[in-house]
């Protein structure tokens, strides 16, 4: 554990953890921090080290739409590009969405949960090859208003993929997981070595991959709390490429909560926010943006509530850190 808070207050945050785990088990690392230091980090739990590699569901989404804005920003594109430029064996009504809405959950595809072969594994060709039906048709949703749609995160994967030339998982290494020096993250659990690997649980049982595990840009970033804290790092202290993710976001169905780019967005309290939920693993990333500080909750209990630890530790950093009103 590191920690640059006094060591009561540190304590406090401990427990936090603790309860959590005891309520959440089996385990569950935490950080907090900011733009170049690690406030605090703490990890409890079955063989949780600070190297734990855990899924972390749809927070994988960020890394999805950066990898895009990163192409873009080198001429590869723009968010107004469509999709059929690059998928040409979507059906013809699918090849004219663009990056745009893909990133923010406007394109009204379907949800490949609903037209992918039922009962089997599924990755991306079958996707693909869902979305070349006609029958595809008849899962679709508005076009034009926000609905959360993994779809969307699988095709921009694709994408990067097929602009980029190479897989997804070596672009973001090459572009992100290497430069930002993130060695214990990968995208799928594979190539994570046992000694890192988290396996998730639902209650007291092994419960660890699901159907669409395999699929890559909506959730199969594998990553650890330290290493997430370099991701948004990365991002906070390149500036750029954050900002225009957090720019271009719709109204959804959350009051004040926009969304764009792998990120909810609240204006009025310049906080970006993600959840991830999948088979044996929650995730949840608080960035107090105008505060300059981030909270990344990462457990592997099936649904556990990551969000109120993240809020929790949120406040408690405010508490501990707040400075003095100087009296008049």
């Amino acid at each position: 554990m590191a920690c640059n808070a006094q060591p009561n207050a540190t304590e406090k945050a401990i427990q936090h953890c603790t309860t959590f785990v005891e309520k959440y088990p089996p385990g569950l690392a935490a950080v907090i921090f900011t733009t170049d230091t690690i406030l605090f980090h703490h990890t409890t739990g079955a063989s949780i080290h600070d190297s734990s590699t855990f899924r972390i569901a749809s927070l994988s989404k960020q890394f999805t739409a950066a990898a895009v804005y990163a192409l873009i920003a080198e001429g590869q594109g723009s968010l107004e590009t469509t999709i059929g430029e690059a998928l040409p064996e979507l059906l013809p009504a699918w090849q004219d969405r663009t990056l745009r809405e893909l990133l923010q959950h406007t394109a009204g595809l379907p949800d490949y949960e609903a037209i992918a072969p039922q009962g089997l594994v599924l990755y991306e060709a079958q996707v693909l090859a869902s979305l070349s039906q006609p029958s595809s048709l008849q899962a679709a949703h508005p076009r034009g208003r926000f609905r959360y749609n993994n779809t969307a995160y699988v095709l921009l994967s694709i994408w990067v993929e097929r602009i980029a030339q190479m897989p997804f998982e070596q672009y973001l290494q090459l572009r992100f997981f290497e430069p930002w020096q993130m060695q214990h993250s990968s995208v799928g659990a594979t190539t994570q070595p046992q000694s890192r690997r988290v396996y998730g649980y639902y209650g007291a049982q092994v419960f660890d991959q699901s159907l669409s595990s395999r699929l890559k840009g909506d959730g199969c970033v594998y990553t650890s709390a330290l290493d997430y804290s370099r991701w948004l790092q990365g991002l906070m202290q390149e500036g750029r490429l954050l900002e225009e993710m957090l720019a271009e976001t719709v109204p959804t169905h959350l009051p004040q909560n926009n969304y764009g780019a792998g990120w909810y967005w609240q204006e009025n309290t310049q906080v970006a926010w993600h959840q991830g939920n999948t088979a044996g693993f929650s995730a949840y990333v608080y960035y107090a943006k105008a505060e300059g500080f981030a909270v990344c909750v990462l457990s592997n209990q099936t649904g556990s509530p990551t969000e109120n630890l993240a809020k929790t530790l949120a406040n408690w950093y405010r508490n501990t850190h707040a400075q003095p009103t100087e009296k008049p």
